[in-house]
């Protein structure tokens, strides 16, 4: 440990103070209990330094997973402070300060640039951190309301007031985690295309609204338990379909039908699909 704090630039009594609060701990121990860094360990701990350096709070460069996030805060210590802000902002129930830290990520970053490496990483250890304490789930709350929001209003500067609807995307009936929607209709919005989002309607509304924007892509999000017959109505009914979230992971999908896992696979599977028609 000593010599792992002389490398890392912080004291011995902080490597154990951040091991005991954060779980930051080596990845490796002796047979007899000793702590063994590695290179690996040591790199990430460093970094850490220095998003704390940077301004960010301990516990903030904590919860982003340091593992997971912190290099893409190297050499930008204004996208650092405003992760910090972001995180901040949520740890003291503050929707205001959570919202604008959001928007100014969205403007530095772009939609698929502080969705995969700010916002995602940040609800992920939400999530363990709820799994590990039981809490954490108003903080999620907040988090996820002042991101719809952020999503929302940043994609409507980008496109205003279009006329054509290029995407249909929408949540399976039933589906109550519908942020991934937002961020693809943010990140479509910076290529001009226009989404239609719609949350947890049943199938008939969702046939209807297919109808009525003719030429449309469409998108079906499924965190859940997928439903290949409101996936097979709709392919009757639109040129190209994708099928996003981990809920259509295993199930059989038309061959008409492109599954995507992540955002940026939508963004680029949706782009392909429109950029054919045109």
């Amino acid at each position: 440990m000593a010599a792992a704090a002389q490398r890392i630039g912080v004291a011995t009594s902080t490597l154990r103070a951040w091991e005991r609060r954060y779980g930051l701990a080596p990845s490796a121990r002796t047979s007899g209990g000793h702590r063994r860094y590695s290179s690996d360990d040591v790199a990430k701990l460093q970094r850490m330094r220095q998003l704390i350096e940077s301004g960010m709070s301990t516990a903030s460069a904590a919860t982003l997973g340091i593992s997971e996030v912190s290099e893409h805060y190297e050499g930008a210590s204004r996208s650092a402070d405003a992760a910090g802000r972001f995180t901040a902002g949520v740890q003291a129930s503050s929707p205001s300060l959570t919202g604008q830290a959001a928007a100014r990520l969205l403007r530095e970053r772009g939609a698929v640039g502080a969705w995969t490496e700010v916002f995602v990483p940040y609800l992920q250890a939400l999530g363990r951190q709820w799994q590990r304490t039981g809490g954490s789930v108003q903080e999620e709350h907040i988090a996820v309301a002042a991101l719809q929001a952020a999503f929302r209003s940043y994609a409507a500067r980008q496109v205003g007031r279009a006329r054509t609807v290029h995407v249909v995307a929408a949540a399976l009936p039933g589906e109550a985690h519908t942020l991934p929607l937002d961020a693809l209709a943010a990140a479509l919005a910076e290529a001009g295309r226009a989404t239609s989002v719609l949350y947890d309607v049943p199938g008939p509304t969702l046939y209807a609204a297919v109808q009525r924007h003719p030429g449309a892509v469409v998108v079906l999000w499924a965190r859940g338990q997928a439903d290949l017959s409101l996936l097979r109505g709709v392919c009757s009914l639109a040129p190209a379909v994708c099928a996003a979230g981990p809920g259509w992971r295993h199930a059989r999908l038309p061959g008409q039908v492109r599954y995507v896992t992540s955002l940026p696979a939508a963004v680029t599977a949706v782009q392909a699909f429109l950029a054919g028609r045109l």
